[in-house]
């Protein structure tokens, strides 16, 4: 199909075009999420696909078929840096995060699917090596943002225990510390932040679990300074560290924004049972990465 025509079906609010099957367009339009071309890939077919998915228009059998699509999507060029087929990679996991919401509030997934996609979205947040959040002509890339959102959505499964939201964590921290050539400029400690609250509001982790997830993320970076390697991978892990903590510290204390679509906003209102010790334990987090520039207790 040309510009005009999907151009039609989006200021038709996404209506179903007469005479066109639901089949054939959403292929055309998983063969955009790969596009170097912005407006093709998050201008027409992510938000055509996340209208048809929230609108119910798939059945249950198509969206596992989408889903089993998308997930060899993730592994095309997986590893690799710099490279258009990022795109491919990172929006196929933002429709999948459109189909796993779906599950939250519609279930039709069994268990042992969700879980697989648990298993999927850490190993691809350990795998995935292109950082880039905006790439300029092509737009926007946005590994660990897409990551995070995955995250955010599958902590709210009600497949999802304690043991799962403790690895999520640990493959945050994870991420975050990494020694990359890169640091995140464009809210992805925000996004990724945004999915350890989501952890929290489950209220299945205590403080001793908690406590272990600081050390995790803070450990690593917190010798910079005196370790004497000053070069830009470590620089950028303990960059990306304390941006991470600040985020999460500030979404703890102010809260978090609601999502538009949700039906229980109650839910995203109320703070996390450990709010209130968890805060001062990451403040003093803070305070190890850096402690020259804080006050000492």
């Amino acid at each position: 199909m040309d510009r005009a025509f999907w151009q039609a079906v989006l200021a038709s609010d996404a209506a179903l075009p007469p005479g066109h099957a639901l089949a054939d367009l959403t292929e055309e339009l998983l063969g955009y999420l790969g596009s170097p071309d912005p407006w093709l890939r998050d201008e027409l077919a992510y938000p055509l696909l996340d209208s048809w998915i929230g609108g119910g228009r798939y059945t249950p059998a198509e969206l596992r078929a989408l889903l089993g699509q998308l997930a060899a999507n993730l592994q095309v060029g997986l590893g690799e840096q710099g490279d258009d087929r990022v795109f491919l990679r990172s929006f196929s996991l933002l429709v999948a995060n459109e189909i796993l919401e779906r599950d939250n509030l519609h279930p039709f997934l069994a268990e042992a699917e969700l879980r697989e996609w648990l298993d999927r979205a850490l190993s691809y947040l350990a795998a995935e090596r292109d950082l880039r959040g905006y790439t300029g002509a092509s737009g926007w890339a946005h590994t660990a943002a897409h990551t995070a959102d995955t995250l955010w959505v599958l902590s709210r499964s009600r497949f999802v225990g304690a043991a799962d939201l403790a690895r999520m964590l640990g493959a945050i921290a994870d991420k975050v510390g990494a020694r990359v050539a890169s640091i995140y400029l464009y809210g992805e400690d925000q996004r990724l932040a945004g999915a350890v609250l989501s952890i929290l509001r489950r209220n299945l982790l205590d403080m001793e679990a908690l406590n272990e997830w600081i050390e995790r993320l803070v450990a690593p970076a917190s010798t910079f300074w005196s370790a004497g390697d000053f070069s830009p991978e470590a620089a950028s892990a303990l960059h990306n560290t304390k941006l991470f903590l600040h985020s999460t510290y500030s979404q703890l204390l102010l809260g978090s924004r609601v999502p538009r679509y949700h039906p229980d906003p109650a839910y995203f209102e109320r703070a996390p049972g450990v709010r209130d010790v968890l805060l001062p334990a990451l403040a003093e987090a803070a305070r190890r990465l850096e402690p020259a520039f804080y006050r000492a207790i």
